[in-house]
């Protein structure tokens, strides 16, 4: 196996483990998706509809269908565009940002439990080549 091909085998474990470890607690009702999505509106603001669709990959409906069980959990409002209103944005709730902000601080402390024996200068250097990688992907991705 050539270098190449070890690194995206350690990317593909590194991703399927982390998503393992920070995937909510079943007892919070809401999958890792939807998670991720809450994530996502956090980072932004606020998003629209089509782009959860074009975001995750999936069709315009099964983003509404996100959408109405995170809203009906309390964690999401949508609000039409004044401009059109054929635009339905989305933004977290208060209980939304809660949500976010205290599953964040949980998922640092569950990395701090699980990589205290890896030392600062190697989570640095990781991070390093992780954010070199990421900016030379994004890259080759814009000029497509």
């Amino acid at each position: 196996m050539n270098i190449y091909e070890q690194l995206i085998v350690s990317l593909k474990q590194i991703h399927e483990e982390t998503v393992e470890v920070l995937r909510p607690n079943e007892n919070e009702g809401i999958s890792h998706g939807q998670m991720f999505l809450l994530f996502a509106i956090y980072n932004h603001g606020q998003i629209k509809t089509t782009d959860i669709a074009n975001h995750f990959g999936i069709t315009p409906g099964a983003a509404t269908s996100i959408a109405d069980k995170l809203e009906s959990l309390g964690l999401i409002e949508r609000q039409r565009n004044t401009q059109d209103r054929r635009v339905v944005m989305i933004t977290l709730s208060d209980k939304g940002r809660e949500y976010v902000v205290h599953t964040k601080k949980r998922n640092v402390e569950k990395l701090e439990q699980i990589l205290f024996s890896v030392s600062e200068e190697k989570l640095q250097a990781t991070i390093q080549a992780i954010d070199e990688i990421s900016t030379i992907f994004k890259a080759v991705n814009t000029n497509k």
